[in-house]
């Protein structure tokens, strides 16, 4: 399935590609994120090994990779709300 990358005023959001691996080396690497999440960072070897689930996720609308006027601005896991009809928007509004 075909997803657009998403705009905001200050962030992109993609679709999570192999591109994106150093990105997830960094920031899976840095022990102060991953001690909430694994518990401990991981090694270049395990988030490429963890590559080809990320980038083919079929839960939700998967994993995006976000960048902002800086660069790199982190990873997003995008699931729709269960308690929100699937043709609204956000906002509550009829798209």
């Amino acid at each position: 399935m075909h997803r657009p990358d998403l705009h905001t005023a200050r962030l992109t959001l993609r679709p999570l590609t192999d591109d994106d691996l150093p990105h997830l080396v960094a920031l899976n690497g840095d022990p102060e994120v991953m001690r909430f999440i694994t518990g401990r960072a991981l090694t270049p070897e395990e988030v490429m090994a963890d590559l080809p689930r990320l980038t083919r996720s079929e839960r939700g609308l998967g994993l995006w990779s976000g960048t902002d006027a800086h660069g790199f601005a982190g990873v997003w896991f995008l699931v729709p709300d269960p308690d929100e009809p699937v043709d609204k928007t956000e906002s509550g509004e009829e798209p």
